[in-house]
């Protein structure tokens, strides 16, 4: 078999695939201060992509909605930011329960007003290339790990 028959083969987009809920648990760990969990490579194999993974999850019940992100390692790492840690009553140390869920459609990122008022300013051409790039913006974790509904 040739590159180009394994290329073939393999699937170009399965981020809205249906998928079974990932339900593990987890040491929060930190590295330079960013809150962050480690999947177990059981929860890891289940996910559609070695590489990035747009998901909806719970952290012990509590929503949000992230990119879980490759490890480097042939696992992955889900961010927990310190609004979600609170919410969730842990941090760094606990062992905290997640349930992860594949995601039909990447996080947008968090616009701030004054690039939302340019961006509405601009030409046609400059916000159509926004558009465009968006989903990867919000999928290179710009977005962190937002609480579902506060886009």
């Amino acid at each position: 078999m040739d590159l180009m028959e394994v290329v073939e083969v393999m699937p170009t987009d399965s981020r809205g695939a249906e998928l079974a809920p990932i339900r593990f648990e987890a040491e929060l760990s930190t590295i330079d201060g960013t809150g962050l969990v480690r999947l177990p490579v059981s929860a890891s194999e289940q996910l559609p992509s070695r590489g990035q993974v747009a998901v909806h999850g719970t952290v012990e019940g509590h929503p949000f909605e992230t990119v879980v992100e490759p490890d480097g390692r042939r696992g992955h790492w889900v961010r927990v930011d310190r609004v979600l840690q609170q919410a969730a009553g842990v941090g760094p140390g606990d062992t905290a329960e997640l349930t992860l869920e594949v995601a039909p459609h990447w996080p947008e990122p968090e616009v701030p007003e004054d690039l939302a008022a340019a961006l509405a300013a601009a030409p046609a051409r400059i916000r159509d290339v926004w558009d465009d790039i968006t989903p990867m913006a919000g999928g290179s974790g710009s977005a962190g790990s937002r609480p579902r509904g506060t886009r």
